[in-house]
């Protein structure tokens, strides 16, 4: 694959609590806008502060006050969830040329963010065979999808993190996981 740069990796737990903008270009990567009024309080504020930082957005959660406001921008690549089971799908290597280069990823810390931070620093490669796949059965369940056993193996681990009561050591975890380098603050 070459050289690549160091990208920092944000994780986000919930739409409603994001971190202040990471410095640079940015990708955001299955991460929802904010329900009711936190749209307005939190979504429009990190937007508004990211500006034309922002590289590219790729979600599959439904918001229609926020995806009618954001509709006709090309660094948006928003898919409904009956369209799109899940987010890794959508980061193609196509995407990912044309968001060009990023400094910073923020990702949704579940399994259907966490590869789809991984295929976006892979160009849009999945890191194994049925990534795609094992991330709809995570974040679709019942929809007919089925999880490879490795696939199974990271959502028991994820599964497991989440129960930790450490946020920061939870997404230090992710991170290890998914083979991410740390930065230069620990996280």
């Amino acid at each position: 694959m070459g050289s690549t740069q160091a990208v920092r990796v944000v994780f986000v737990e919930q739409p409603g609590s994001l971190p202040t903008p990471p410095e640079g270009h940015v990708a955001v990567l299955d991460v929802a806008f904010a329900g009711g009024e936190n749209f307005e309080k939190v979504t429009l504020p990190f937007l508004e502060a990211l500006g034309d930082r922002l590289a590219v957005w790729i979600d599959h959660h439904e918001h229609p006050v926020g995806w009618a406001r954001v509709r006709g921008d090309p660094r948006f690549r928003l898919v409904p969830n009956r369209d799109a089971h899940a987010c890794p799908e959508l980061v193609t290597r196509d995407v990912v040329e044309r968001a060009g280069p990023v400094d910073a990823i923020v990702a949704h810390a579940d399994l259907d963010g966490l590869l789809s931070a991984v295929k976006f620093l892979r160009k849009g490669e999945p890191p194994w065979p049925e990534a795609d796949e094992d991330a709809r059965a995570a974040d679709s369940p019942g929809r007919g999808h089925a999880l490879s056993s490795f696939g199974h193996l990271l959502v028991e681990a994820l599964d497991e993190a989440r129960s930790w009561r450490r946020p920061r050591a939870r997404k230090r975890a992710a991170s290890w996981w998914c083979g991410f380098p740390r930065t230069s603050d620990g996280r």
